[in-house]
């Protein structure tokens, strides 16, 4: 659901876009703390990571082309999509 908000309104909605933003910086930072005890559950991780962050990253490019967010916005943004991308190579690494 929030993807799906920020992909149809985040552009328009300034509201939407912060509480998004703040819903998946959290999401991403419980995802990452949470402890792994075996190889099955860090395949489980990686498959609820993989399910989480689909369509994630389109919609945050449709803010980060966007003329009317500005560039503190963009920004964080950007350090969204790197957290995202980060926690993907991570996982990549263990593989």
């Amino acid at each position: 659901m929030c993807i799906a908000g920020l992909q149809k309104f985040g552009v328009d909605n300034t509201t939407i876009r912060r509480k998004a933003f703040r819903i998946l910086d959290d999401s991403l930072d419980n995802f990452s703390s949470s402890n792994i005890n075996s190889n099955n559950e860090d395949s489980q991780r990686q498959i609820r990571l993989a399910e989480m962050i689909e369509g994630v990253i389109e919609a945050l490019a449709l803010c980060l082309v966007s003329d009317r967010i500005n560039d503190t916005e963009k920004d964080q943004f950007r350090a969204l999509i790197l957290k995202i991308a980060d926690m993907e190579s991570d996982g990549n690494k263990k593989d």
